[in-house]
Formats: structure tokens, sequence, C-alpha cells
């Protein structure tokens, strides 16, 4: 499985040891050197100074994932906008944090590519109060759903 990260972390490392390959994306140019000194050689992280408007060619032809995941600080709505062209047809959104006021323009935006949903809440390391991890997958999709 191929894996396209807007915002990276701990996230990367845990998808690094379980896939064949993460791309990610990060906008903050120290968190990216950061990360990018602690990946595995199947991980890349990419500064990108404006990730809403990230194409494949700014940076060579990424191809196709099976899983791209929204969990930055951007325009989350405008970042998986484009995450869909990255997006194989079986494949899955995973969008973090979607406890926010944002959620209402998110599911909207799913549905309207023809997204199901399923969230998952519970504690989170930054959060006293909890969040919420939705994945948004299709009918014929990479998870089995």
């Amino acid at each position: 499985m191929r894996v396209l990260e807007y915002g990276g972390g701990a996230s990367t490392i845990w998808f690094a040891a379980r896939v064949a390959e993460v791309v990610t994306l990060e906008n903050n140019p120290v968190w990216a050197r950061m990360l990018e000194k602690q990946v595995p050689a199947n991980a890349s992280v990419r500064y990108v100074k404006d990730m809403e408007v990230f194409d494949a060619t700014m940076d060579g032809d990424l191809g196709k994932f099976h899983i791209v995941i929204i969990d930055c600080l951007a325009n989350r709505i405008a970042c998986a906008k484009k995450g869909l062209e990255f997006l194989r047809e079986d494949g899955c959104i995973i969008w973090d944090d979607t406890n926010g006021p944002d959620w209402p323009a998110i599911q909207q935006l799913m549905e309207e590519y023809g997204f199901r949903s399923i969230s998952f809440s519970g504690m989170t390391p930054q959060e006293v109060a909890g969040g919420r991890t939705t994945v948004f997958y299709r009918q014929d999709n990479s998870f089995g759903v």
C-alpha cells in the first residue's frame, strides 16, 4: 500500500512500518526537516509552501495512493479536494480531528464524491477532551469494508 499524508508526525513513522511507501507533505519547514531525520527509507517528507495547491507537476509524478491522510493545519477542505486527485478508485481517506467546527463541510464534501464514513472517537495524545478520526471509503475499497 501507498500512503499520502497532508501533515506528518508520529503517524508517518507508524504507517511507514506497515505499508510499502509513505509520502508526507508538510508546510512547516522546521518540522519537515526534523521529521525527515526520523523517518525510515520507505518514507519521504516533502516541504511544500502551500499544501492547498500542491500538485504532481510541482514534484514529479507521485502516482496514486491507497490512503490519503488529512492531518494538517492548512485548509483541510482544500487539501482533501487536492488529495482526491492522488487517490486510487479503491482508496480511502483518513481524516484526523473531524470533531471540529468544519465537520459539516467535511461530511458534505465527501458525500458529494460518493464516500461513506465511519468515525472513531477517543483519547488522543494532544487533547484531554478526546478527538475523532473518520475513515471515508467507497463501496469497493482497499480496506474491504
